[in-house]
């Protein structure tokens, strides 16, 4: 059942965020985070991104930092810490944003080549993609193309 609920939560906001009604986007997640995304430190750090695009009001953004700290507590990351250094630094925390900023900066020098190599890879993988993708269309492509003359 809970997880019904779930699906229909990231549905809501996948919807809110199409539509840009962030008031709703806003009242969805203050009201159901911690019940149906609260072990799901993707689900946290997404919500958390978008509270720092689009939210204004302090208190939400300060709920904000929460989710997102929860979720660096069950995955500490680079880009979890980076998120919470640019959430305290919207709130005018400067102490705290350069706290956090820091700890991401030695996440990202432990990975050192690792986050080279992994970025390298990645985009090796998404041009082998791109390439066997358009060679498998390309084909067909030119024989509709030819088969006419």
């Amino acid at each position: 059942m809970k997880k019904r609920f779930s699906l229909v939560f990231k549905y809501d906001l996948t919807l809110a965020e199409r539509t840009e009604k962030w008031d709703f986007y806003k009242k969805t997640t203050l009201e159901n985070t911690e019940k149906l995304v609260w072990n799901d430190p993707s689900s946290l750090k997404d919500i958390g991104q978008t509270y720092f695009k689009h939210i204004k009001d302090t208190e939400s953004l300060k709920k904000a930092i929460f989710w997102v700290n929860h979720s660096l507590e069950l995955n500490d990351s680079y880009d979890g810490n980076l998120l919470q250094a640019k959430l305290y630094n919207k709130i005018k925390d400067k102490k705290k944003a350069l706290e956090y900023a820091k700890n991401a900066k030695a996440i990202a020098n432990e990975m050192g080549g690792n986050l080279k190599k992994l970025i390298l890879l990645r985009t090796k993988r998404k041009i082998k993609f791109l390439k066997s993708s358009f060679y498998d269309q390309q084909p067909k492509t030119i024989y509709r193309k030819y088969s006419k003359l």
